[in-house]
């Protein structure tokens, strides 16, 4: 991601908590959905003992899997930073436009309930100046990328055809999205796709 927007991502952040860390530890996702139960035990055991050694209890994250995956586990109170940046954020703090096309903002299917970030993403694009649209099924009606649960790994197929699925409905217009992993699928899949932060 550009360092400049990480940057900027940081200090909103720190706004609403001017003690906030960082940390780089994945949340696991790839390992639950797609490891062995020895695997999947190792993980847990890990993510448990790291938020109870740091005494962290509680985590903003930009990814919707990270997001969902914590709160599951239940070790952390994970809260999506979406809404915060949407709060803070003015079109001023970034000086170029990034983003010069037509979009369609696709909403990741792990977000389907999360209300919140989705508001908040429209917000964040619109105060960018973002020219975007929704797709034909967006929200809690939103089509899968093929990504969920690592499913190109474990039963390719199935993530080929939701892949074609979502790119047919986009008609070759470029995609943003804040799901790094449905930007990749979609990159792979041929599409010009962009992660929002």
């Amino acid at each position: 991601l550009d360092t400049q927007i990480f940057h900027h991502t940081d200090k909103l952040l720190m706004l609403k908590n001017p003690e906030l860390g960082f940390s780089s530890w994945c949340c696991g996702k790839p390992t639950l959905s797609a490891g062995n139960d020895k695997n999947k035990d190792k993980r847990i055991q890990q993510l448990r003992l790291y938020f109870r050694r740091s005494g962290i209890r509680g985590v903003y994250t930009l990814c919707p899997n990270c997001l969902l995956t914590l709160n599951q586990l239940g070790f952390v109170e994970a809260l999506s930073a979406w809404p915060l940046l949407s709060l803070h954020y003015r079109n001023k703090m970034v000086p170029s436009k990034v983003f010069t096309d037509n979009y369609l903002l696709h909403d990741p299917c792990v977000s389907r309930k999360d209300t919140d970030s989705q508001q908040s993403v429209r917000t964040l694009l619109t105060e960018s100046s973002i020219n975007w649209k929704e797709f034909p099924h967006s929200r809690s009606h939103t089509l899968c990328c093929g990504r969920k649960d690592m499913l190109f790994l474990t039963n390719p197929e199935i993530p080929k055809k939701m892949l074609h699925t979502r790119l047919y409905e986009s008609a070759n217009t470029p995609i943003i999205t804040y799901c790094e992993s449905c930007a990749e699928a979609f990159r792979v899949g041929g599409s010009k796709a962009y992660h929002l932060l």
